[in-house]
């Protein structure tokens, strides 16, 4: 069963990309990504985390599309950039992050 997160991902999957999302084709202008159980499954600081490819095609086809992506994330700035890069550049998908063991 999909959770309201999948369900809207499932949405802007790149076959579906070019079609207005719910009416908000106009007013979506950034996307704000949490990273943790997120973007990607697993947890950063706890060990090994999977990039879902099908995220990281929305990310791409989002910024095709003129919506800008961030990060807000509670991790490590130094491994959080490592890992983005580490999956085909996607860190440069993203502008202004927000990564720090600060509060959200």
């Amino acid at each position: 069963m999909e959770g309201p997160n999948e369900a809207y991902v499932s949405a802007l999957s790149a076959e579906k990309i070019k079609e207005p999302i719910g009416g908000l084709r106009d007013s979506v202008k950034l996307v704000i990504w949490d990273l943790d159980e997120t973007l990607w499954s697993g947890t950063l600081s706890e060990g090994e985390v999977v990039v879902d490819p099908h995220h990281s095609d929305v990310v791409r086809q989002l910024n095709l599309r003129g919506i800008i992506n961030s990060v807000c994330s509670k991790n490590d700035p130094d491994a959080t950039r490592m890992r983005l890069e580490a999956e085909d550049n996607l860190w440069d998908q993203f502008v202004f992050p927000r990564i720090a063991w600060l509060p959200k």
